[in-house]
């Protein structure tokens, strides 16, 4: 009688190292995935924050800018008290009372640093730097103008309207130095990181500031350890150069100052 052979079903050692060293490895190629998919969703969640609060702020800005000027009861009014390349000042009627002379009726918007962060400030009144926007790395401002008062706005003489700030001397000074139609970096032809401004010959009025022009740039609130690009902006006058692992946005858009010249 043949005697039956009966085999052991299991694993052997080398069976069980061999599983759990491709088992490893799925859980190592998940486990990255994760991380990776984690990593690009963070970075896209502030991408997306900064993008809001320049937002954000640069809106507060144009709602602001439209009003400069106005008078509830009509007739003139002081409208705008400086017109910077970094920060701006204007008056509006608010409470409609035919004056600018309450004391929040006079707003003015620049950068200010707390707590080693820039952020974007609206002082009106008694309150120096309300906040607006934060992260902000810069804020740039030119003005188009009506020197003539005829309804049109001044052009150069490409018949392009000139996007100025008021230079040493007073006078209006032309952000497009090249004449090409762009404010940019091609502006900067020494390339100090400040636009070579052309002299209009204009002298600078406060009163025939018909639209403002504004730049902002905004970065993220944390750095990104994966990203190593550099860019450059040009910001109103200057030109910004980067060099660090934040992200940021610029945002640029005209505002016509309904208020001026009527």
């Amino acid at each position: 009688m043949r005697q039956m052979i009966k085999s052991e079903i299991g694993l052997s050692l080398v069976e069980l190292l061999i599983a759990l060293a491709i088992t490893g490895f799925m859980a190592t190629a998940i486990m990255n995935v994760y991380i990776g998919s984690s990593r690009t969703y963070t970075e896209q969640l502030d991408a997306t924050e900064a993008q809001q609060n320049l937002r954000s702020g640069v809106d507060a800005m144009v709602t602001d800018l439209r009003m400069a000027g106005f008078n509830g009861r009509g007739g003139a009014t002081v409208g705008f008290l400086s017109a910077g390349s970094n920060s701006v000042q204007f008056t509006m009627d608010r409470n409609e009372d035919g004056d600018v002379a309450d004391a929040n009726e006079t707003l003015t918007y620049s950068l200010y640093t707390e707590a080693s962060i820039q952020n974007l400030g609206r002082a009106s009144g008694a309150n120096p730097n309300n906040l607006v926007a934060e992260y902000i790395d810069n804020l740039g401002f030119a003005y188009a103008y009506d020197a003539n008062d005829d309804g049109v706005l001044d052009v150069n003489g490409s018949s392009r309207t000139i996007w100025a700030i008021i230079g040493p001397n007073g006078n209006w000074f032309n952000l497009d130095a090249n004449d090409d139609g762009v404010i940019d970096s091609a502006d900067d032809t020494n390339g100090d990181g400040s636009l070579n401004a052309t002299d209009t010959g204009v002298l600078a009025d406060l009163e025939d500031i018909r639209v403002v022009k504004i730049w902002m740039l905004a970065r993220t609130s944390k750095p990104d350890n994966n990203f190593s690009g550099g860019a450059t902006y040009t910001v109103g006058d200057t030109v910004v150069t980067t060099a660090d692992k934040f992200h940021r946005r610029i945002l640029s858009t005209r505002v016509y100052c309904r208020n001026m010249g009527s």
